[in-house]
């Protein structure tokens, strides 16, 4: 009984310890995948609009150094987000156009400044290719967000063209009363008076 016990004993002993060999076998033998992401482009504005947003000097800065990011392929990452940090900071300081000072506008700033900090907070020494492209992707379609919306305050909606010719229009002709019904003997429900 003890040598069927001390057999199956050493067997498992034996049969954990391969295991162990196996495992660190495959990890060292697993070579390191590479990373084929490609990077959002950043939007460019055209004609008129690319006039009229090259005026606000603070986002061509900003617009400049992330399309610099995008393109850069290693180098010293934090140095690249600390820029990056400090032009989103003067980008939100600056005084906005009046087109977008917009709530809309600002929220989507504060996205991309919140993706900036989290890669620059969490990103580690030696900064992983693969944690590198996944943040790059997620600032950058942030950022992405943010010139979407500058692209909507710039076409204006039909609500606004709405109201703000709603909100010209005198309020002496809004609210009063045609002249033409009192004169006809008309009373108060439209019904004329005999």
């Amino acid at each position: 009984m003890r040598r069927i016990f001390l057999t199956l004993v050493i067997c498992t002993v034996i049969s954990c310890r391969g295991d162990k060999k196996s495992e660190q076998k495959t990890d060292s033998e697993v070579p390191e995948e590479e990373l084929h992401v490609s990077l959002p482009e950043v939007m460019r504005f055209t004609g008129e609009r690319a006039e009229e947003v090259g005026q606000w000097k603070a986002y061509v800065a900003l617009d400049s150094i992330m399309k610099a990011f995008r393109e850069e392929e290693g180098g010293d990452v934090v140095l690249q987000l600390d820029d990056l940090l400090e032009k989103q900071k003067a980008l939100e300081s600056s005084d906005f156009p009046p087109k977008f000072d917009n709530p809309s506008v600002r929220s989507r700033l504060a996205v991309v400044k919140t993706y900036l900090m989290q890669t620059r907070l969490e990103a580690p020494d030696p900064v992983p290719e693969a944690y590198l492209v996944k943040q790059k992707v997620k600032i950058l379609r942030a950022f992405n967000d943010f010139e979407r919306q500058l692209e909507v305050m710039m076409k204006g909606s039909v609500t606004e063209q709405f109201l703000n010719e709603m909100s010209n229009e005198p309020i002496a002709r809004k609210d009063s009363l045609r002249l033409d019904s009192l004169r006809q003997g008309s009373d108060s429900t439209g019904t004329k008076k005999p």
